[in-house]
């Protein structure tokens, strides 16, 4: 009888300690779910805030994008409206004509380090003068070029071109601003400033993007006006990026950050994309997941370090509380 008094004592003993010590677990759970709610605030947190980041860099690209491209209409509509020119391209005295867009270039109100060359069309669309010259240029008709066909009609004051191959030597890769030299009312003639697509790289190459990151712009059409990868030399083709699905987004006026895997290498990367305002260019901005998140990694890693060992220091607490009990109340019954 007392064998079996014993055991009961003993059993009713264990079950009491186990209900402490998961009493106790519980309660003391409420540090790692704490910290697990923490862990999901601070990711929710970085990653919006790395987010927010990556499109005000498209933002900021997109924005002085639009403000060179505005300066530059400026400067041709400023360059074409000339008294002076516009009195020798109505006279056809078009070497005079380029002159004067040559010697504004002294003004500082003309110059723009972009501008590579200046060149004058009569009204039928023939290169007549150009300064500096190049060798092929003279004679060479633009009248399928999309300026022309957009000015000629009379109800455009400016155009902007996608990105094509300069009929000159060297043959790089220029865009086009052109503007109608307007006399009497009428358009006597066309003045085109060319710009070197390399010249627009400056875009991306100041943003911190980390070591894999880099912008890139398009046009209109989907070709590159600038990337890293692509340089605008006599060799190279105009590579045509529209079939890219961020490319398609910010041709469609779209903004916005995706996460893209690349399937040949495995990594993630985040991909921003903003429109240029009034010319339909984007500004694509694609950085490596793993450098644009690295500070929200190492926040986390932390977190989740604090997590497991809060978990730990809770099972083993409710642990040793269990055996103090269970051995306490044994040495409570063998002094009596």
């Amino acid at each position: 009888m007392s064998i079996d008094m014993d055991s009961h004592f003993t059993f009713h003993n264990n079950r009491r300690a186990t209900i402490i010590a998961i009493a106790f677990f519980v309660v003391f759970s409420v540090i790692p779910i704490g910290l697990i709610g923490a862990y999901r605030w601070v990711s929710d947190t970085f990653t919006k805030q790395v987010t927010t980041q990556q499109q005000t860099l498209s933002d900021i690209a997109a924005l002085a994008i639009n403000v060179k491209l505005d300066r530059l209409v400026n400067i041709a509509s400023s360059l074409a409206s000339s008294s002076q020119l516009e009195s020798d391209a109505a006279n056809g005295q078009w070497t005079a004509a380029a002159a004067v867009a040559r010697d504004a270039e002294n003004n500082v109100a003309f110059y723009d380090p972009f501008i590579d060359r200046i060149i004058v069309y009569d009204t039928n669309g023939v290169q007549q003068a150009a300064y500096p010259e190049l060798t092929g240029g003279l004679g060479t008709q633009a009248s399928v070029s999309g300026w022309y066909g957009a000015l000629s009609g009379g109800t455009q004051a400016s155009y902007v071109s996608g990105v094509t191959k300069r009929i000159s030597s060297p043959q790089i890769q220029v865009v086009n601003i052109a503007v109608p030299i307007i006399a009497n009312k009428r358009a006597v003639g066309f003045l085109v400033l060319q710009i070197p697509t390399d010249n627009f790289l400056d875009f991306g190459g100041n943003l911190s993007l980390g070591t894999y990151g880099f912008a890139y712009i398009v046009d209109a059409s989907g070709n590159l006006v600038a990337n890293p990868k692509y340089l605008s030399d006599t060799n190279g083709a105009v590579v045509n990026y529209s079939f890219v699905p961020q490319v398609k987004k910010v041709l469609a006026g779209g903004n916005g950050t995706d996460i893209v895997l690349d399937q040949g290498s495995g990594e993630k990367s985040i991909i921003t994309y903003q429109p240029v305002p009034g010319y339909g260019w984007g500004v694509v901005v694609q950085e490596l997941y793993s450098e644009a998140f690295s500070g929200v990694s190492s926040a986390l890693v932390d977190i989740m370090l604090l997590i497991v060992l809060a978990w730990m220091a809770d099972v083993v607490l409710a642990c040793i509380l269990y055996q103090y009990i269970v051995l306490h109340h044994h040495n409570h019954e063998h002094t009596q």
